[in-house]
């Protein structure tokens, strides 16, 4: 990968960590909808499953952390604690571009 790609990765990574990229006053859209509480007593949180297989892996529920990040130094430090927390989950990790 050449420099100037590590450093426009470095950027991006720098960037989504400054003041006004941390989606302060962003909505989620979700603030135009009202939902109606429905507790469902009558279900047993230890009865719902949500175990899922993937190429023949068997995984805690069907999530997937996704292309975060790759090349530049500091998303070494970055992927390791997102596919630490995968594995302690039970979820896939997969990696994006690693030119």
């Amino acid at each position: 990968m050449t420099d100037s790609i590590h450093q426009r990765k470095s950027e991006h990574i720098e960037l989504s960590l400054t003041e006004g990229a941390l989606g302060e006053n962003i909505t989620n859209g979700f603030d135009s909808y009202h939902f109606r509480h429905n507790a469902l007593p009558e279900i047993d949180f230890n009865d719902i499953d949500l175990t899922a297989t993937f190429f023949g892996q068997t995984l805690s529920a069907p999530f997937l952390i996704s292309s975060m990040t790759g090349g530049a130094e500091m998303a070494e430090t970055i992927n390791r604690n997102l596919a630490i927390a995968a594995e302690q989950q039970g979820w896939i990790f997969a990696l994006g571009s690693t030119e």
